[in-house]
Order: C-alpha cells, then structure tokens, then sequence
C-alpha cells in the first residue's frame, strides 16, 4: 500500500480556495447586487420618474374613463358619444383629451425607457430574482388616480 503524501501548502491552498468560493464570492455577489439596486433606486427611479408615474396613471385613468367618448360633428351640431353639447364644451372636451393623449404619449415612453434600462442591467447581470419595481408603482398609482376621480364624480 502506498502512503499519500500531501503536503501542507495543498491543505492550505484547498482551504483558501474553499473560503473564497463559499464564503467571500456570495458576500460579494451580494454586495454587487446591493450596491445596483441603491443606484438604480437612486439613478433611474428617481422622485421625477416617480412623478411622472403618477401623473401618466392619472391620464390613463382619465383616458379609460373620462375621456373614451368619441367627438362628432355633423351640420353643426356637437356631440361627445351620443349626448349633443354645445360647441364651447365641445372644444373643452376635445382639448382635454388630447392634451391628456399627448401628454400621456411622452410621459408612458419616458417611463418606459427607464424601465427597459433596469431590465436590461439586471439580465446582464444574471439577477432574474430582481422584481421590477415600475410595474408595482404603475399598479399603485392608478389606483390612487381611481380613488381621487371616484371623489370628484
């Protein structure tokens, strides 16, 4: 039978080697993700994104709601659906919604971009466990929109 000779430096390379794979690698894996989540919280969901979010879910809700009546006119009469209104409310309903389409138009890419941006880093970086939070806040958001325009009807 033979004796297995191993020598001290290969037990210590060996327990090197095992510290750094299981303990110090997953502490630094995790402080990566840490610390691109504080930027992206910080960078990319800033309070003016936040804001925007808020303001785009509140022109959605009032597009779904508010402003889904189509607007005739026919020999002079005005109509918004099938209710005749005056011309005045006619243009002021017409210009609402448009600036609510427009405005909802840039803000939504706006938000959209920045979106795309967070999911595109965290699938470079192999993080599939990182929840998009734009999704949660757009969520949010309009139901607070609902809940302000349920007051005022």
């Amino acid at each position: 039978m033979e004796i297995l000779d191993v020598s001290w430096t290969a037990i210590t390379k060996l327990i090197l080697s095992g510290i750094g794979l299981y303990i110090i690698a997953p502490i630094l894996l995790t402080l990566r993700d840490l610390l691109i989540t504080k930027l992206i919280e910080r960078f990319l969901l800033s309070q003016t994104i936040r804001d925007s979010i808020h303001m785009c879910e509140a022109d959605r809700w009032l597009i779904d709601h508010k402003y889904n009546e189509p607007v005739i006119m026919d020999r002079g009469q005005h109509y918004i659906g099938k209710k005749k209104v005056t011309e005045k409310q006619y243009e002021n309903y017409k210009r609402c919604m448009w600036k609510h389409h427009k405005r909802f138009g840039l803000l939504d890419s706006k938000i959209q971009f920045r979106e795309n941006i967070i999911n595109y880093v965290m699938n470079h970086l192999k993080n599939n466990s990182y929840v998009n939070p734009v999704d949660g806040l757009r969520a949010s958001s309009y139901k607070h929109a609902e809940k302000l325009n349920c007051y005022n009807e």
